[in-house]
């Protein structure tokens, strides 16, 4: 919620720069691209004394730090210069759980990760190419050897959690000939070459998955990028997607399918970086999105789902557990299913 007064003030590039709202902390600098520093709001009164969190924060400074490589992360949460770390790679966590310093922690996931493939331009704009895509990769290797099992490998948008979710959905399962199969009739007997962007975190699982799909033909050059650029790039409503596929993911707190479906599969939405488009589509989540009637709404999501599976704008990957590395210092901070790293509560000692 914000204040109405304000953003008919600034409009939507001001809400992206300028200071405006209520919490335990408020904006003290913004180093853009390095760190957010924030301090205690001691006048924060919490809302309601019955609704958690009430009262000012545990810590006079929080500090989000950007730190886009994996092995410096760990090394910062190691060497205690930081006390929380998201997005722990899964080979890293032997290494955090043995140290003296820190302590792996986890939570049930909420966010669908995929391999969005631009379907505005070839080789991607056919549905042959992108069902081939998801054909090659090996999502259960990938899964048992780079993220020690610690995933759930879906074949749609959905989380298998999630309110209408059909488990009966078709799955693309590791099929290198029909993979091949299918890149010859799209005019692509000897295979292709292709982009994959993917930010600094991710690289050693973009990697992987490069690796895969190369093997069918799919050959898979990384470009490593800045989040912040990436994004500009993929989700820009103003300019067309020149990149080819994009390693990325969304997050749905709700585990409802309004908020993960709507934003990236709908024509135009806010988080459609495939540029897919499918009128079929997009008058059922309509009709869905206002229905009250549970199971008119799963009917729906349901026929919804067949299509996106069928059409496959993305390489559908998995729903992964969050991993944390947080310092033995810290206490009474705890992940949250939604990807928030809420500090009100967390003390350090």
């Amino acid at each position: 919620m914000v204040s109405k007064k304000f953003v008919e003030e600034v409009g939507s590039q001001g809400m992206a720069g300028q200071v405006n709202g209520t919490g335990p902390f408020r904006l003290k600098e913004w180093r853009k691209g390095d760190a957010i520093i924030m301090e205690k709001f001691d006048d924060y009164y919490g809302g309601s004394s019955e609704i958690p969190p009430v009262g000012p924060a545990c810590v006079d400074r929080a500090v989000f730090k950007v730190i886009p490589e994996s092995a410096s992360r760990v090394a910062a949460l190691l060497s205690g210069d930081v006390d929380i770390i998201n997005e722990l790679p899964p080979h890293a966590i032997s290494q955090v759980t043995q140290s003296p310093n820190a302590e792996v922690v986890t939570v049930n996931g909420t966010r669908s990760f995929f391999i969005s493939l631009n379907n505005q331009k070839p080789p991607f704009d056919d549905v042959r190419v992108r069902q081939a895509a998801n054909y090659a990769l090996n999502k259960k290797l990938i899964i048992d050897r780079i993220l020690n099992g610690k995933a759930t490998p879906i074949s749609g948008i959905l989380s298998p959690d999630a309110f209408s979710h059909d488990p009966d959905l078709p799955t693309y399962d590791y099929d290198l000939e029909k993979a091949r199969q299918l890149l010859a009739e799209a005019g692509y007997p000897d295979g292709l070459d292709v982009t994959l962007d993917v930010e600094g975190g991710f690289k050693d699982i973009a990697e992987a998955v490069g690796s895969v799909l190369t093997k069918a033909g799919i050959r898979t050059r990384l470009v490593v990028g800045e989040g912040t650029m990436l994004k500009q790039e993929w989700l820009s409503a103003d300019q067309a997607r020149e990149g080819d596929m994009w390693f990325t993911s969304w997050g749905n707190g709700s585990l409802d399918p309004v908020d993960i479906f709507d934003p990236v599969l709908a024509t135009g939405a806010r988080g459609n970086s495939a540029g897919y488009s499918n009128p079929e589509l997009d008058s059922l989540l309509s009709q869905a999105g206002t229905l009250m009637d549970a199971d008119k709404r799963t009917e729906l999501y349901h026929q919804a789902q067949a299509i996106v599976n069928r059409d496959a704008p993305l390489i559908f990957l998995w729903v992964p557990q969050d991993i944390y590395g947080v310092s033995k210092r810290l206490s009474g901070w705890q992940p949250s299913a939604d990807s928030r790293i809420n500090l009100h509560d967390a003390c350090v000692d």
